[in-house]
């Protein structure tokens, strides 16, 4: 079984200003990040908020998790493929492990989700908002973590696979919540 990787409301999130750019820029590939430092990457907590502070903060933009040392540590097998982007940063004084998945595949179910599209001029075709996700009956791959590759709005939905799901669970980790995709 396959889960969509959303962000649990009910712990912290993590907020930068800034940033010189994008989380889109998290998946491009080339020479972008080698000059790149830890003073470039970083997070600021949202205190106002009163809720207590997770291990993995989601990005506003999926597939990018900002983790923090023990989680990376515990999950850090799913990670050491050459499907991901490890970059150092730092929230507050704190460091920050950011990962970034590469990995595109298609799969994704138009019957059997819940979606809207654009309704104006161009891209009027393309998916503006997804409300249920699905992947095509039967799918599979090896990934364990992985975006969808069908539209661009997908690209930024992070799935994992059970694996993943239970070694999350099994380190009582915090941030992340997962809704079932097939």
């Amino acid at each position: 079984m396959f889960w969509r990787v959303r962000r649990d409301q009910n712990f912290l999130i993590a907020i930068t200003h800034h940033l010189p750019f994008s989380h889109y820029d998290f998946l491009k590939i080339g020479h972008f990040w080698t000059d790149v430092s830890l003073k470039d990457i970083a997070y600021e907590l949202d205190i106002n908020s009163g809720l207590p502070i997770p291990n993995i903060f989601p990005s506003s933009l999926h597939p990018v998790l900002l983790m923090d040392d023990k989680s990376f540590s515990l999950l850090g097998r799913f990670f050491s493929r050459s499907d991901f982007f490890v970059y150092d940063g730092k929230i507050e004084s704190e460091h920050l492990n950011i990962v970034a998945c590469k990995t595109a595949i298609s799969g994704f179910d138009y019957d059997r989700s819940e979606y809207q599209r654009y309704d104006l001029a161009p891209p009027k075709d393309r998916i503006k908002k997804i409300n249920k996700l699905r992947l095509r009956p039967n799918f599979a791959t090896s990934y364990d973590l992985f975006r969808l590759s069908d539209e661009w709005a997908l690209e930024f939905e992070l799935i994992a696979s059970d694996a993943f799901k239970s070694e999350y669970e099994a380190g009582r980790l915090t941030g992340l919540r997962f809704v079932a995709a097939c």
